[in-house]
């Protein structure tokens, strides 16, 4: 658009040259005097354009605020660069994110979410809640396990919050709801296990998550991401079951991250354990006696609401089982 109008300029600047200015009328000079000024707005128009959409497919890059709008909802917070061809970020490594909405208010009350109104917020997650973002490349690929039985209206309030933090950090994820079947006590530990197997067969993973199904994350900033450090995590640290403190330092129940190596080596959780309990902290020993060092994110960001729910029979504690 430039060079055409800097084509204009030059043959104008020509024929203006060559042109005996006595013989203009003052007629044709003021039709002159108007078509100079018109056409230096339209250059300066045209080189206005082009600078603003340069900047618009670097703007997601540069922002470090967020700003919402009355008639706002927290799913149309998404990088404005995915306005644009995906082809043109074929090779683009997702960078961090920039955009938090922070900490939120989780209602306990108002858990009765419907599971079409979740799919209709979620438009870019795929069948089998999958999702990768299509304007870069996440470094890792996660998986977030979910042991469920019976929880329907909680495992659709988790997913309602869960999807839109999991987008917001760039994250190429798949969620994995594994459901024990019958009137059996429930094994956690063996549902965990079984689920990580068959995530495996479906395809490679760098990290996973297991998720309990009543912890709502409150933070947009916990770090589902698989860690750089690559160290096992444990998310839920500030829970407000338990004023927001940590019961002792051997807990690493309800929202734990581990790489997928690690959880290979230290043989995954323990298929002993029937009830409620004990198969987290099971985890932890093994962990220690792997030498694998336990990390946690701040406190003041890794808060999480605990849906409530009745517990069912607590298992009493067992010794460290490597090869259970």
């Amino acid at each position: 658009m430039f060079g055409y109008w800097l084509w204009i300029a030059l043959i104008g600047g020509l024929l203006l040259r060559h042109t005996d200015i006595s013989k203009i009328t003052s007629h044709s000079r003021r039709k002159l005097a108007l078509l100079i000024p018109i056409t230096c707005l339209i250059i300066y128009l045209s080189l206005f354009q082009n600078a603003r959409q340069s900047t618009i497919v670097y703007r997601d890059t540069e922002r470090t605020t967020l700003e919402l709008e009355d008639n706002d909802t927290l799913t149309d917070i998404i990088p404005i660069t995915k306005m644009n061809s995906s082809k043109m970020y074929q090779n683009l490594i997702c960078p961090k994110p920039t955009v938090y909405v922070g900490r939120q208010y989780i209602s306990r009350l108002r858990s009765n979410v419907q599971m079409k109104y979740v799919e209709a917020d979620n438009p870019d997650v795929g069948q089998g809640g999958w999702h990768k973002p299509d304007w870069c490349n996440p470094k890792r690929r996660l998986a977030i396990i979910i042991p469920y039985r019976n929880r329907e209206k909680q495992l659709i309030y988790l997913l309602k919050h869960l999807h839109p933090i999991l987008q917001r950090q760039h994250l190429d994820y798949v969620i994995f709801v594994a459901e024990q079947n019958g009137t059996e006590t429930f094994n956690k530990g063996m549902i965990m296990n079984i689920a990580f197997k068959e995530a495996l067969n479906l395809m490679s993973f760098d990290c996973i998550v297991f998720h309990d199904v009543d912890m709502i994350p409150e933070d947009d900033r916990i770090p589902y991401c698989c860690s750089d450090s690559d160290k096992p995590q444990h998310l839920s640290v500030a829970v407000n079951e338990f004023g927001y403190k940590l019961p002792y330092g051997a807990l690493i129940g309800g929202v734990f991250q581990i790489p997928t190596k690690d959880f290979l080596k230290v043989n995954g959780y323990s298929n002993m354990y029937w009830g409620w309990g004990s198969e987290d902290d099971d985890m932890y020993y093994r962990l220690s006696k792997s030498k694998l060092k336990l990390t946690r994110p701040p406190a003041e960001i890794a808060r999480y609401t605990m849906l409530y729910h009745i517990k069912g029979k607590r298992t009493r504690r067992y010794a460290l089982r490597l090869g259970a």
